[in-house]
């Protein structure tokens, strides 16, 4: 199951610095684009304690809708960069192209 959803600010924003994000207004505006309560809901509605959740910078999510969830796989600490930062990570367009051989937008 894949669960596509973008939360809308509750403030509004003055850049959505797309060259880092990838997302526009349009996007935060467009029908993928619900409040955090409601996508709270959806995911929950899927996730079952044995549900293995996989997806990329999960930590984050999870941390931004308040949620603990495992077991999960988070992509971005598997292909993790060698360099001397730590925790630096490929972005995600870069990895569906490596791994998926997919042009994402």
């Amino acid at each position: 199951v894949l669960l596509d959803l973008l939360v809308k600010p509750r403030l509004p924003l003055l850049d959505c610095r797309t060259h880092l994000t990838g997302l526009t207004r349009e996007m935060l505006e467009g029908p993928r684009a619900v409040d955090l309560g409601e996508a709270c809901k959806r995911l929950l509605h899927l996730l079952r304690p044995e549900t293995l959740l996989v997806g990329y910078r999960l930590n984050s999510d999870l941390e931004a809708l308040k949620l603990f969830h495992r077991p999960l796989i988070d992509v971005a600490l598997l292909f993790e960069v060698e360099s001397r930062k730590q925790h630096q990570h490929h972005p995600l367009r870069w990895m569906a192209e490596q791994l998926l051989h997919e042009v994402v937008d």
